[in-house]
């Protein structure tokens, strides 16, 4: 073969290579770039500036998210300071040092604050959490929710029988001769059953049959920030792996053929997506998935006792 040619078929395959990345590697790189909404209280919070995510931190505007709190924002231009208060809160931030003095002590952020377009933006979720917020990221929509303010109960033991919903599934903090649940999953539902300073020890809701009692014992020690106590059904819906099937006979419909067909009712099963008015679930005994309307399900682990034997 003319060694013409070899060039001349290098060339025609460099330039179908770079067809396909073209084709298959540019939107998911536009997708990354999509900026996040923020929703504060099931509201979207408008903005002249746009959060962005970097480093996979999500980064937002102070002084929208502050404001909107009921935060007073100070902006010291000299030393490039930000002060943020309240009643209960004084907390200063550093232009480009992850230093951060939160009432009188010192902490470290993972992302330095910065300017951009003339605003400061600061990582959410530092940010959302020095003001006792919970804070929930929706993959699907790239949206993040600021719903409420976070339960902390006054004494250990009002932990004690509480569910949890799981928002952080980083383990690191937990030291390495405890018992840490398998395969735990951001969305995943756990009952306390009992507490060791900055860690719950918890039994997770891992449905695997055709009743309500029949799950797997998936637990072990998260830490507490982990976890977002008493979830409201707003938070579960946009983050749960579970739900209940109402009691009674359930109609759900194939997820393949699309054909509907009832199911016993009153038992937990695993979410796999969640749309407008429907929801598609894990049914066991290697069924297809199935959607079920959302009228047909709950969220009330009540039914959940967890392992007796903790």
């Amino acid at each position: 073969m003319r060694q013409s040619d070899i060039k001349f078929k290098k060339i025609i395959f460099i330039m179908l290579f770079a067809m396909v990345l073209q084709i298959f590697i540019i939107p998911n790189t536009v997708f990354a770039k999509t900026n996040p909404k923020i929703y504060i209280s099931d509201k979207l919070a408008q903005s002249d500036v746009s959060p962005y995510i970097e480093n996979d931190r999500t980064m937002v505007p102070l002084r929208v998210i502050a404001e909107n709190l009921g935060y007073k924002v100070e902006w010291d231009g000299k030393n490039y300071e930000v002060n943020i208060s309240n009643k209960n809160l004084d907390l200063k931030l550093f232009i480009g040092k992850k230093e951060v003095i939160n009432n009188g002590k010192v902490d470290i952020t993972d992302v330095a604050p910065v300017i951009k377009k003339d605003r400061t933006f600061v990582p959410l979720r530092y940010i959302a959490e020095a003001f006792n917020q919970v804070v929930i990221w929706d993959e699907a929509s790239r949206s993040v929710y600021i719903t409420r303010e976070q339960d902390v109960p006054t004494v250990e033991s009002d932990y004690i029988g509480r569910f949890v919903l799981i928002n952080n599934s980083n383990l690191s903090k937990v030291d390495n001769d405890k018992k840490t649940p398998e395969s735990l999953k951001v969305g995943d539902i756990g009952l306390i059953m009992k507490t060791e300073g900055n860690l719950l020890y918890l039994n997770l809701i891992k449905p695997v049959g055709d009743a309500i009692d029949d799950w797997s014992f998936a637990e072990g020690y998260v830490p507490k920030e982990n976890c977002i106590l008493n979830p409201r059904d707003q938070e579960l819906e946009i983050l749960s792996n579970v739900c209940r099937l109402r009691n009674g006979e359930i109609q759900v419909t194939d997820s393949v053929n699309g054909k509907s067909y009832m199911v016993d009712g009153n038992r937990f099963v695993k979410i796999k997506k969640i749309e407008k008015d429907r929801i598609l679930i894990e049914l066991p005994g290697g069924a297809n998935d199935a959607w079920v309307t959302k009228n047909n399900v709950d969220f009330n682990f009540e039914y959940f006792i967890g392992n007796p034997s903790n």
